[in-house]
């Protein structure tokens, strides 16, 4: 499943980049894509106006998601965008209702005024959340619609940091923004509105990831270094660890592998080229692992929907960010970047076995 984000031409495209950087530093079955906008002229062709497009001051709702209509037109050729994929335009133009977002279906607007203000730190991290929070309110069929949301049992009239909070008061925001919160009551609907625990985990990791981005810490005191990595044998197999902590980071067997791969080549590979590291993956796999066979390698490098991949790396920061805490960590997880996944550290703090 897809999401493409774009933007209404008086939006600049690198504001549209910032939140997709950030929307893909966290691994999982969402694939974000970022478009192009469109201009006023390919806008006035898809939408009908009553004067153009640079005269628009303010739009309904309705308005809106003809807009997000319009570039699902556009692009459905050049980019085969399915009904199942979501379309994100995010806009400077104000809507009548004053909200921050809203979604209809598969197609969602966002409002990209104010959020410094509201927030006290860059717009992405808040046009972010917008986009995983309209995301998340598709996949439970939350009605939102006027006239009727008011009935809607799991939006939340009174701010308890959870996802659906209403923030009727704009500046209540910041609270869920800081929370990273999904409450009880929402999780159920989710997993009962038959989505599975991975999209649930993926969804929650981004609001997390934006919550880290939002929150005062010291590491805006000062800078951090990186300490050195180091794959060694312990045994009969080779573990990895960290400078300065007496434990190994805690992966198993495929994870491990699949890191020191991504150790060994810090340009970064594609996941679906994988399949051409084959070679390199098994003499790896049975370095870290003594007997078995290659059925968990093949699961994790086939070329096809439910591999093991987004699952594994998932496994790797997880056990990386429970050894290592947040801010050391950063220098060491496994992210995706400009199409490859990739661990942004210097090759001078790597040391690898020769005999890898």
């Amino acid at each position: 499943m897809k999401v493409y984000l774009s933007s209404t031409p008086e939006v600049e495209s690198s504001e549209v980049k910032e939140v997709f950087d950030l929307l893909t530093q966290v691994v999982g079955p969402i694939e974000f894509k970022q478009l192009p906008s469109l201009s006023t002229n390919e806008i006035e062709a898809f939408v009908e106006m009553d004067d153009s497009f640079e005269n628009v001051r303010l739009l309904s709702f309705d308005g809106l998601f003809n807009l997000c209509t319009a570039y699902r037109r556009y692009y459905y050729q050049s980019q085969g965008i399915s009904k199942e994929d979501f379309v994100v335009v995010l806009t400077a133009i104000p809507n009548e209702n004053k909200w921050f977002s809203a979604f209809r279906g598969k197609n969602i607007f966002i409002d990209i005024n104010d959020w410094e203000t509201y927030t006290g730190k860059n717009q992405k991290y808040g046009i972010a959340y917008q986009v995983m929070e309209n995301i998340f309110q598709s996949f439970i069929n939350l009605n939102i619609e006027l006239g009727e949301v008011e009935s809607e049992p799991n939006v939340h009239w009174h701010p308890i940091g959870c996802i659906n909070d209403m923030c009727q008061n704009k500046r209540d925001i910041i609270l869920k923004l800081r929370t990273a919160d999904i409450c009880e009551s929402c999780q159920e609907r989710f997993i009962n509105s038959g989505n599975s625990i991975e999209l649930g985990l993926h969804i929650q990791g981004e609001i997390e990831n934006i919550r880290k981005g939002i929150v005062r810490k010291f590491l805006e005191k000062g800078e951090i270094t990186p300490k050195k990595v180091e794959v060694r044998k312990t045994g009969k197999i080779y573990k990895v660890f960290i400078e300065g902590f007496n434990n190994h980071v805690d992966f198993e067997a495929i994870a491990r592998t699949l890191y020191v791969f991504y150790l060994k080549n810090l340009e970064g590979v594609n996941q679906f080229d994988l399949e051409k590291n084959y070679n390199e993956l098994r003499d790896l796999y049975f370095k870290m692992r003594r007997g078995g066979d290659e059925k968990t390698l093949k699961n994790l490098t086939d070329i096809r929907e439910g591999n093991s991949f987004y699952s594994t790396v998932w496994d790797i920061n997880k056990a990386l960010n429970s050894l290592l805490g947040e801010g050391l960590v950063s220098f060491y997880l496994l992210k995706k970047v400009d199409d490859v996944y990739k661990i942004s550290i210097d090759e001078k703090y790597i040391s690898i076995d020769k005999e890898l």
